[in-house]
């Protein structure tokens, strides 16, 4: 997270809430924000949406057969609406709805999602979220604003809108030059910007190597045109003057009738229609694509001004890398010193890595998720009895359990290291620990140790208006305040996760078998590749050294014995200290033969 410039905020301290309902949507909506800081990839219509296709298949399943495959969605949703201020709104909590989702006959279930879907329709829940953000920004608290921020994020994604329009709107509504925001009532200015209103869009890209043969004829169905010269209403726009120079193997292609509410996801729509079109045409001549440009000019039906978008739909781009010349010494380190090359498994580490590149390598999300998830069951070793997804779910839990909380101390670590580092470790140091510990490891005294309360209060008073990373800072110390909320704090990661998977798995099949792009996929992409990710970096790590594995399925193995006892640890642990030594799992290092043979001194 980055503090932006209050300026336009006229009374700091009467928009606290405001600023930090802001602060934690740039946060939300950031391309490079950690997954569990990010809005969930689904909201409560999305998932009643879920069951009712699977309740309502016509496919001669039995009834247990559908009961089972909506279970996990069914679990989820009775965590969601539980305590969702947002639902008992709309729907007063007398009628139970987590009772009822609970009933295990399927006529009842289907008959309450069928009910549900109607009540907690996409369109009730946002405007229901907009007006309790509304109420809670002029006197509520961080806590329900943190939710309902979340919950409205993730609504207007399944809604259709793009998260990087949510970005830019808020950018330009609260940071942006413009009037000064002089209260919480301006936060229905915001909202008149990212309300999903549907709009017709005409976008125009450019094309090379494209084949003179196909006539403009044949892309009638598909609402394209292939033209020489840049046709209304991109005539005379300032953007379209560059843009409209074409080099001689070049044509412009123009998609009318996109309906989305943004202009992003109206990007997104067209790149799907012409990549149809490109692959019917690629089954017949194999050689040549379309060359599409990165760039498109894009005319909304009620905007007047045409403007130049960047066609940036790669999701797999979007991750915080290593600088280039660490990355050079970790690959450096890997083949040096793994054993994975020389193992039975050498071929499917570069399966992985050849899957995880061809999901860098192409715009359709789609493939993506494929190559995602074909990486993700070759990661995981298959055994008899099992399905796929319960392979994966076996297989990548453990180790991103292993890792969540080291995760989540060192992004807030960056973040303060960002936000001033200067006074973060003058507050850190302050610890009454050794010199010898870690930044991470004052960071969770400073966190989690009730004598440190009065550096947690200078830290709040360095802080000023940075909201969000105050109420982080106040999250964190709360859960790491008492071992048992760390214990409940894992096991509901690892639902969510398991919740996630299943949901990749489920967008996989969509893809796969139905020939469908659930509205959540590009955010189900993004934490696929995070979860694909952590776990080859990790398996990586586990193969090199004088003790590193051979095979997956040793490290898999390895894993969830190590996690039983991080797990157990935590349990047992009584004060902050004995979670200190725990809370950061690291595998036991060994050492190598340096450290152990005593070389001679050559004898001149």
């Amino acid at each position: 997270m980055r503090f932006k410039n209050l300026r336009r905020f006229e009374n700091l301290e009467e928009n606290a809430l405001l600023i930090f309902l802001s602060q934690r949507i740039d946060e939300l909506t950031f391309d490079y924000s950690l997954d569990s800081n990010k809005a969930p990839t689904t909201n409560c219509p999305a998932l009643i949406g879920e069951i009712y296709e699977i309740l309502h298949q016509d496919d001669g399943f039995d009834h247990a057969t559908l009961m089972a495959r909506a279970k996990p969605i069914v679990d989820e949703l009775i965590d969601r609406v539980s305590g969702n201020t947002i639902v008992h709104r709309i729907i007063p909590s007398e009628r139970d709805i987590a009772g009822r989702l609970r009933n295990p006959e399927f006529h009842v279930l289907r008959e309450t999602i069928g009910v549900l879907q109607q009540e907690l329709s996409q369109s009730a829940y946002v405007t229901t979220c907009m007006e309790l953000l509304s109420l809670e920004v002029k006197g509520g608290s961080k806590e329900k604003i943190d939710f309902l921020a979340r919950e409205l994020v993730a609504s207007l994604e399944n809604f259709g809108m793009s998260r990087a329009h949510i970005h830019f709107a808020n950018q330009h509504e609260f940071y942006d030059n413009g009037p000064q925001i002089d209260g919480p009532e301006f936060i229905k200015k915001f909202f008149f910007e990212i309300y999903p209103h549907f709009h017709e869009f005409i976008l125009c890209f450019k094309v090379k190597n494209f084949t003179t043969k196909i006539s403009d004829d044949d892309f009638e169905t598909f609402e394209m045109r292939v033209l020489n010269e840049v046709p209304e209403p991109f005539l005379g726009a300032e953007c379209a003057e560059k843009f409209s120079k074409l080099k001689s193997n070049e044509k412009f292609f123009v998609i009318n009738g996109v309906r989305a509410v943004d202009r992003f996801s109206a990007i997104e729509t067209a790149l799907r229609r012409i990549s149809l079109v490109q692959n019917i045409f690629r089954v017949y001549h194999h050689k040549n694509d379309f060359g599409l440009s990165s760039e498109a000019l894009v005319a909304q039906c009620c905007v007047e001004e045409v403007r130049l978008a960047k066609c940036d739909v790669v999701r797999m781009h979007n991750v915080a890398d290593d600088r280039p010349e660490k990355a050079a010494q970790k690959l450096s380190y890997l083949l040096k010193n793994t054993r994975m090359l020389n193992g039975p498994d050498r071929s499917k580490l570069i399966s992985v890595a050849e899957f995880h590149g061809m999901g860098l390598d192409t715009r359709s999300v789609e493939n993506q998720i494929l190559n995602i998830w074909i990486a993700m069951e070759t990661l995981s070793p298959s055994r008899p009895g099992h399905t796929k997804i319960d392979d994966v779910l076996w297989a990548f839990l453990p180790g991103i359990g292993l890792r969540y909380f080291s995760r989540v101390v060192d992004q807030l670590l960056y973040d303060l290291i960002q936000w001033n580092r200067v006074v973060s470790k003058k507050i850190l140091d302050k610890t009454s620990e050794t010199e010898s510990l870690s930044l991470r490891d004052k960071l969770f005294i400073v966190l989690s140790s009730a004598d440190c309360e009065p550096l947690r209060q200078e830290l709040y008073a360095n802080l000023g208006n940075f909201e969000l990373l105050r109420f982080r800072v106040f999250k964190l110390a709360k859960l790491f305040s008492a071992p048992r909320n760390i214990v409940d704090a894992l096991n509901g990661h690892q639902r969510r996760v398991a919740w996630q998977l299943r949901r990749i798995y489920r967008v996989r099949n969509s893809i796969v078998h139905l020939g469908e792009t659930p509205s959540f996929t590009v955010a189900v992409a993004d934490n696929a590749h995070d979860y694909l990710d952590q776990i080859i970096h990790l398996t990586n790590d586990l193969s090199c050294g004088g003790n590193g594995f051979r095979t997956y399925a040793e490290m898999f193995a390895f894993l969830r014995a190590e996690f039983a006892l991080y797990g157990s640890a935590l349990k047992e642990a009584k004060d902050s200290n004995a979670v200190r030594e725990t809370i950061f799992w690291r595998r036991n290092s060994v050492p190598s033969r340096d450290d152990v043979v005593l070389y001679p001194t050559r004898q001149v």
